[in-house]
């Protein structure tokens, strides 16, 4: 776990660069055995648009057969609640990206706080009203920040088969 941990903290501090302006210039450019690495270096690269990274992330990201768990305990979190909930069907594909953006909608329609007091190993969540709605800018910052984290891991999407 450590050492996972740590690779991507190394990746995390690597500075890539794509010559690709967008999905579909990647697409038309590169041969079809090399997509997922020049897939990667756009999707890292922090001088491209977000809202292309995404879009190359959500298309070319590595793809998961099981239940997907990340390396990251704040991602972890999120991804165990969004389990508990009864959002999910066997066999159904979810994409990483959709996870992080339910969270995002459940913290700025009320003040959440993850509860572990009636089991420890199945979180709920305690909501309360929320004395003021977030700003725009504010969300979108928070959004961003847990996609990055995301592009990281490099999971884009996997199948929950329990």
């Amino acid at each position: 776990m450590w050492k996972e941990k740590n690779k991507i903290k190394k990746e995390s501090e690597k500075i890539y660069t794509s010559n690709f302006k967008d999905l579909n210039d990647l697409e038309e450019n590169v041969t079809v055995k090399n997509i997922k690495t020049e897939a990667k270096k756009f999707y890292m690269d922090k001088t491209k648009d977000f809202k292309k990274r995404e879009k190359v992330f959500s298309k070319h990201g590595k793809s998961n057969d099981y239940i997907y768990h990340p390396i990251d305990s704040n991602l972890k979190k999120i991804f165990d609640i969004y389990f508990e909930n009864d959002y999910l069907d066997k066999h159904q594909i979810v994409k990483t990206l959709d996870v992080i953006k339910n969270w995002i909608e459940t913290l700025s329609d009320s003040r959440s706080i993850i509860d572990y007091s009636k089991n420890k190993y199945h979180p709920n969540i305690k909501s309360t009203e929320r004395n003021y709605t977030p700003s725009d800018k504010a969300i979108e910052r928070l959004y961003r920040f847990y996609a990055e984290k995301m592009f990281l891991e490099g999971v884009s999407e996997f199948e929950f088969d329990w």
